[in-house]
């Protein structure tokens, strides 16, 4: 009855023991390095692209109302053309965040590059926006000596911000004639103006360890569009 829905679900792991990515898609994880050439056991992690849950939900609505639907089919032309031929249609994606990666500030390990020493639980808890300047708990790391590789995997079991967002359209259609339409879009991506906040940083010793200073994901963008079907 001019309803239609999809929900997609996966769950997965995903490891490796390099992990390698563009800066054109690094919400979707970037690329690590690795600390010792020569022990590539040790560096066998979740890779920095692994999505633990992902959830897209879509939906497209046809209004019963206007010309050739339930109601509204007797309607004159400029009732119909005000009220007639709407749908609405959107997509939300709900995505866990990705595994994080801490290096050493000021690091030297004379073939990789050294990451720091993990000793207790990284994780801190709380709303993302409360932990902006404190996402990491720094008295879970300490320094390695020199050409030490450090304890830290490449990537941890803590992952930055999850992706929720919601993209949605209004459509109208007019008809012109038999066979012809003109179809008016207003189309907004983060319809919710959700803050996506980004990844902290991850460079344990440095003044920025641990705060998060930008979005993965823009604020909301709306456009218009029309469109000539014949």
């Amino acid at each position: 009855k001019g309803l239609t829905t999809l929900v997609h679900y996966t769950w997965s792991k995903m490891i490796d023991n390099s992990s390698h990515g563009s800066g054109n898609y690094s919400w979707l994880g970037g690329s690590t390095s690795i600390q010792n050439i020569w022990n590539l056991r040790g560096e066998r992690s979740l890779s920095a692209h692994d999505v633990a849950h992902r959830v897209v939900i879509t939906g497209a609505w046809e209004t019963p109302l206007g010309k050739g639907r339930k109601w509204g089919s007797d309607w004159n032309r400029p009732v119909d053309l005000l009220l007639g031929g709407w749908a609405i249609s959107g997509m939300g994606l709900f995505q866990s965040g990705m595994p994080l990666q801490v290096t050493q500030s000021g690091g030297s390990i004379w073939d990789g590059t050294q990451r720091p020493d993990l000793i207790g639980d990284p994780s801190t808890s709380g709303p993302v926006g409360d932990r902006m300047n404190k996402y990491f708990n720094e008295a879970a790391f300490s320094k390695p000596p020199l050409d030490v590789p450090g304890t830290a995997p490449r990537n941890l079991n803590y992952r930055g911000p999850s992706i929720r967002t919601v993209d949605a359209a209004l459509l109208k259609s007019f008809r012109v004639k038999e066979g012809q339409r003109v179809e008016f879009r207003l189309e907004a991506q983060n319809v919710t103006n959700t803050p996506i906040f980004g990844d902290p940083g991850n460079s344990f010793g440095s003044t920025s360890f641990g705060q998060i200073s930008g979005t993965k994901i823009g604020s909301r963008n709306v456009q218009l569009g029309f469109k000539y079907y014949f």
